[in-house]
């Protein structure tokens, strides 16, 4: 028998496994490359670095606050064509100067009117006026550039038609689809009883303003028209467990700004406040019905007179002064800051004071004020989660935008940063430490092209000291053709053995031995 002994070093091809470490135990490595790339080395190093953490301060977001409202003259006529400049307003006593005002007589707007209609049978006259004025009243709307979405809620002693949707009308088509769908409703609507006041006005306007699909940038518009008075939780009548409570009802109207009309019985809470709670309409959006003139097909008024008197107005003319206070709407929306104001501030805590300058006997009629964040702007945050634990607090290194700062402006506890005070809006954060060894490298497995060895027959050293068996997975591919090597965990304690740190690498090399090859004769 002849021994053959031989110990060779062997050029390792390295290349980036395109195995996954699933079993073997080690760490996770970057995204693999082709493995037919292949590199000839003696081994890779693995650079050690500090750890980098980034963070934001989120930007502060436009915070706007929107007013919506009228403006009228000692007579209560609606006053059109004002500007910017006619406008003064405070926040908390400061001035608002940076604000943009729009009207609704100079650009196109939209507006979701929903009828709430009294089905008793004494109403017959009053369902006849709405569907023979109506395409008027839209066609109004539509000449000063107001597109209106009309919608239907019936009631008795309770509601019988819901306004779930609203029929879109068609451009392209010479018809107005929402009005036929709207008429096709009133025309299929029975008209009867009504012999037991009181009805349920209260739960048709809770339907209109929590049941209706409101459009988000719409006028939102009740019009109630009835000839009775109303059942409530205090006095239910044959309402029964559908009867509505009065200040609820007001509530929501307010709470989905709903600006309501009423056509109805000169009685509290339609003409006038009602134990306590203000009237469901304002006194300029109340007409009594007991005075409506039989003739409601014409209009009694002249254009840009002052509201009739009762006994003088049709429905029609009704209908022309809904349309026409309307198309008088303002819009004022200002930046919080743009203005230098309290960003944090809920929309309830900002007292604002809106005056027509110009004009010091108008008087406004305001809506409720919306804002993009009716809480107040999200808290400027002071602290965040780091990656790893710092090896030492002597070592970090923080920065603003890539500026550093004063290790007196924050303070580690545990593995967060704090902040004495919140990093500006729209800062990048950038926290350099070491997070020890593992933190520290970012490794690949390595792929050794060596055919004739088993995954046992390789020796490993980093930086140059033999790995010990447990510090090292090592197994063969597949193919048979490959060996595959990773570091495990274990090696990267942070008593640095293999002195990581202090190099400021890892150097992996390796050997691999051929075994006895025994030739027989």
């Amino acid at each position: 028998m002849v021994g053959l002994r031989e110990y060779k070093k062997l050029i390792a091809g390295l290349i980036i496994s395109a195995f996954g470490l699933t079993g073997c135990g080690g760490v996770t490595f970057d995204t693999p490359i082709d493995d037919d790339a292949i590199t000839n080395g003696l081994g890779v190093d693995f650079p050690y670095q500090n750890k980098v953490d980034t963070f934001s301060q989120n930007e502060l977001l436009d915070n706007t606050v929107t007013m919506n409202f009228q403006v009228f003259s000692e007579n209560q006529l609606p006053i059109t064509g004002l500007a910017k400049s006619d406008f003064a307003i405070q926040e908390n006593g400061s001035q608002v100067t940076n604000f943009s005002l729009t009207s609704m007589s100079n650009v196109v707007s939209k507006a979701d009117i929903v009828f709430v209609l009294d089905k008793t049978a004494s109403m017959a006259d009053e369902i006849n006026g709405v569907k023979e004025n109506v395409r008027d009243f839209v066609q109004q709307l539509r000449s000063v550039n107001i597109l209106a979405n009309l919608c239907l809620v019936t009631f008795d002693d309770k509601v019988q038609d819901q306004c779930l949707d609203f029929q879109a009308d068609d451009p392209l088509t010479g018809n107005n689809e929402n009005i036929d769908d709207f008429l096709d409703r009133l025309e299929r609507l029975e008209v009867k009883g009504g012999d037991d006041d009181p009805e349920n006005q209260l739960q048709g306007l809770m339907s209109a303003a929590n049941v209706t699909p409101w459009r988000p940038d719409a006028q939102r518009i009740t019009i109630m028209i009835t000839d009775e008075s109303f059942s409530h939780t205090g006095a239910p009548g044959d309402a029964g467990a559908n009867a509505q409570s009065y200040p609820g009802t007001y509530a929501a109207l307010q709470d989905q700004r709903v600006t309501n009309y009423i056509v109805g019985p000169k009685i509290p809470g339609y003409a006038s406040p009602f134990e306590g709670t203000p009237a469901l309409a304002l006194a300029k959006n109340y007409f009594d019905i007991s005075t409506l003139i039989e003739n409601r097909n014409e209009f009694t008024i002249e254009s840009g007179a002052a509201p009739a008197t009762s006994g003088e107005k049709s429905l029609k003319d009704i209908l022309r002064e809904i349309a026409s206070s309307l198309t008088t709407e303002y819009t004022i929306t200002y930046d919080i800051n743009d203005n230098n104001l309290d960003p944090d501030l809920p929309i309830a805590l900002r007292n604002i004071n809106l005056q027509v300058a110009t004009r010091p006997n108008a008087s406004i009629e305001l809506k409720p004020v919306t804002a993009t964040f009716p809480e107040g702007h999200p808290v400027a945050k002071k602290e965040w989660v780091l990656s790893s634990l710092p090896e030492s607090t002597n070592d970090i290194k923080v920065f603003f935008n890539n500026i550093e700062i004063s290790p007196f402006s924050y303070s580690i506890i545990n593995k967060k940063i704090v902040f004495v005070e919140a990093p500006p809006y729209g800062t990048t954060i950038k926290v350099a430490y070491d997070g020890g060894v593992s933190a520290g490298l970012k490794l690949r497995q390595l792929k050794i092209l060596s055919p004739n060895a088993d995954n046992y027959d390789i020796i490993v050293y980093y930086n140059g000291i033999r790995a010990d068996g447990k510090h090292f997975e090592a197994s063969s591919d597949p193919t048979g053709r490959y060996i595959l090597l990773s570091v495990k965990p274990s090696a990267l304690d942070d008593n640095d053995f293999y002195k990581i740190k202090e190099k400021g690498m890892l150097s992996v090399t390796f050997e691999i031995k051929e075994r006895i090859i025994d030739v027989s004769p």
